[in-house]
This record gives structure tokens, sequence and C-alpha cells, in this order.
């Protein structure tokens, strides 16, 4: 016995968020209506793909709460959706290149998943718009090699490749115009190449940045372990300028609960 599902799989018109005016609500209907949509196992495409649940859940990276006494498990979860569109991969860089055109190339294939086409980051990933201002390219280099946190470290990059990836993404016009030189060029790893990227992790929200999917946004589940089945859901959270307006809406949510011996239920995640 598996189960029940806690958080919605799939989402269409008569889901989206009609908290906003009509002409966002247009839209987002508008938008809808030229993704691809279905079941949670939907391929990406090159249209957008509505992801749902989103990248950051239904339940979360903190895991559910288990009250031994009682059999429950708790379990919060987000009702985000999320757009993943994909984008044929650009050739690599050649001999011809300047040091800007060979970045461009290298940051859609390296780059772009996490930190969007224009750079403007999205999700947990920050925007890289202005990042000259703080680092030096040597700086940026030696953070391309070695990695930080959730950015893993770019290896498979030749010594020229990061100096043209850090030309682009640190906007050195100068350096930028020189010509593509691929110092310490490494062999091609066929794991590299792959037709197709991502332009990044793109929540679907309305105009005025609310989610386009109607409330609620956060929830937290009771499932009785030995039946299967859901013994109560409330929304977690709050909008502040919807609950404003008597309207509980909940909020994402991350981290997780923490069920007490005397059967008290803590929140210890964050919004």
């Amino acid at each position: 016995m598996g189960l029940p599902v806690f958080a919605r799989q799939s989402l269409a018109e008569a889901g989206l968020n009609r908290l906003v005016p009509d002409s966002s609500f247009r839209d987002i209907e508008g938008r809808l209506a030229g993704y691809r949509t279905g079941s949670l196992f939907t391929p990406p495409s090159k249209e957008g793909t509505v992801i749902f649940p989103g990248f950051d859940g239904a339940a979360e990276w903190g895991g559910p709460a288990f009250d031994p006494e009682t059999g429950l498990l708790y379990v919060n979860a987000n009702e985000m959706p999320w757009i993943l569109t994909m984008v044929d991969a650009k050739a690599p860089p050649t001999a011809s290149s300047t040091v800007g055109e060979a970045g461009k190339v290298l940051y859609a294939s390296n780059c772009m998943v996490c930190h969007g086409a224009g750079r403007m980051g999205g999700g947990n990933f920050p925007s890289l718009i202005g990042v000259g201002r703080k680092y030096s390219d040597s700086q940026f280099v030696s953070l391309v090699s070695s990695g930080r946190r959730m950015m893993p470290a770019f290896k498979q990059l030749s010594q020229g490749e990061k100096e043209a990836l850090a030309a682009f993404v640190l906007e050195r016009s100068a350096a930028a115009k020189k010509p593509f030189v691929n110092v310490g060029k490494k062999p091609v790893d066929p794991y590299y190449r792959l037709p197709y990227g991502a332009t990044g992790y793109n929540k679907f929200l309305t105009k005025e940045g609310y989610p386009a999917v109607a409330p609620p946004w956060g929830t937290l589940t009771a499932i009785d372990l030995g039946r299967g089945v859901i013994v109560w859901r409330d929304t977690l959270g709050d909008n502040p300028e919807f609950s404003a307006k008597g309207i509980h809406t909940g909020t994402e949510n991350y981290g997780g609960p923490v069920v007490t011996a005397g059967g008290a239920i803590v929140y210890c995640g964050y919004e």
C-alpha cells in the first residue's frame, strides 16, 4: 500500500491563480496554453514544460516527522509550478571566435541552467548581473575551478575557456574583443557534448510575482501510515498582502516539522 497523494501533480486552466486582476489572469492563462502540460512525468520541451510538483518539491529536503504513538506522518509541501524550457546546444567555440563569443557559448552550456539565459538567476541561484564589480578575473577563474557550496567545480574547462567565461560573465569588453585562444585545451568528454540545454530554473509566476497556481501554496499534511490515508491537511504559512484581506494562501516552505511526545507539531522550516 503506497502513500496517498498529498500535493497537486498537474496543472490545468481550472487550477490557475484567480486572486490577481483579470489582465494578469489572462496572461498566465495564455502562457499555460503554450506550455506542455500533463502528468509529473511529462518530458522537458522547447516550448516549455510545466514541472509540478516543482523543482523545490512538494515534499522538502527537511523530511517529514513521524509519531510512533499515533502512526501519523507529518509532511510539509510546496505547491509551486516551474517551467523547464530546452534549447539547442550551441556549437563549441572555434579558432575564429572572439573571447566574448566563446564565453557566451560556454555560459550557455555550463551556467545557463542555474543562472538563466539572461544571467538573472532564479530559485536558489543568484543573479550574475554586476558581478564584475565583485570579482577580479583571477578570482572568478578560481571560483569556476574550485566551485563553492551549491556550485560545482568546472574542471572539464581549460584555462582558456575559463578566461573566456570570465570575460563574458564579468563583462570585460576589452578582453571580449580579443581572439579566442584555447590555452590548456583538454580532451572533449562526450558527457559534456549534450544536444540540449535548459534556460534555467524558472517559477511559473504572475506579473505581480505570485505563484500562477491557485492557493494553497504550502501545506502540512498528516498521513496515517497504517491505513494509508490522509487524516487532515492544513494550509501552511501566509502571504501578508492576501492575509490582510482575510485570504489564507499558504507560502513556499522549506525544512521540516517536528512532533513531540505529547503530539504537538512544531514546524522548523523557513519561508
